[in-house]
């Protein structure tokens, strides 16, 4: 996976997706950009939890209630 650098501005929606596979819950950081381009980023190319991320982005001004 290569670097994406993207701007506040670029961000339409950030949001998390959940579903059951094999008897897990697997959560999902979904990034849509105003171009209509989607990333789709796992714990594993987080790192952590994607809620964790998503607390994160939302706390530094990237999403949630009072963006834009």
């Amino acid at each position: 996976m290569r670097t994406q650098l993207l701007r506040r501005l670029d961000i339409k929606i950030i949001r998390i997706s959940q579903f059951r596979r094999y008897a897990r819950n697997v959560r999902l950081l979904e990034i849509e950009t105003v171009n209509d381009r989607l990333f789709i980023l796992s714990r594993w190319d987080l790192g952590t939890d994607p809620l964790n991320v998503l607390d994160a982005l939302t706390a530094a001004g990237y999403a949630g209630p009072g963006r834009g």
